[in-house]
């Protein structure tokens, strides 16, 4: 006999901070992320990107996993914070996420019930990469021209600054 485990590995942007719910006498901890992705094409008689669908995937962590996550959101404040890019693991719940839109109209997104959740460090990278090229720190001091006599590695003896100070 064999057994198939189904994981799916979500990636996306966080789209509200995480909801936490503590354990009580009743229930177990759980906390709740929703995870947004949207399509990108490119154009090819524009030549530019355009949005495309936006999915949307609840992922659900219960007890002693929750209690984790619960803690690590308080010990690390904006670990998970609206708009963080994040990669989710996790199995397909029976149960989607079922609302009525805007307009009335019922809905339901897929829920995973999660086995980790990390951010995308590549990708969060990038975006303070390109947030800071897009606004530059005001320039600092211009520092003095330096010559490769100034360089202490230029070489393979380093030579002692002070005449106190041993050579190595």
């Amino acid at each position: 006999m064999t057994a198939i485990k189904n994981t799916s590995i979500i990636e996306g942007n966080l789209a509200d901070e995480p909801k936490c719910f503590q354990k009580n006498d009743k229930w177990a901890a759980r906390v709740s992320f929703t995870i947004l992705h949207t399509e990108r094409r490119l154009n090819e008689n524009t030549r530019q990107w355009e949005d495309g669908r936006t999915t949307a995937v609840r992922v659900d962590f219960h007890g002693q996993q929750a209690e984790r996550y619960i803690r690590l959101i308080q010990e690390h404040e904006g670990l998970f914070a609206k708009g963080t890019a994040v990669v989710a693991w996790g199995s397909p719940s029976d149960n989607p996420n079922a609302y009525t839109d805007r307009e009335g109209k019922p809905k339901a997104t897929q829920t995973l019930n999660g086995t980790r959740i990390i951010p995308d460090q590549i990708v969060n990278q990038r975006r303070q990469g390109a947030k800071r090229n897009a606004n530059p720190a005001p320039a600092a001091q211009a520092q003095p021209s330096r010559s490769i006599d100034d360089d202490p590695w230029a070489n393979d003896t380093f030579a002692p600054t002070h005449p106190e100070e041993p050579a190595l």
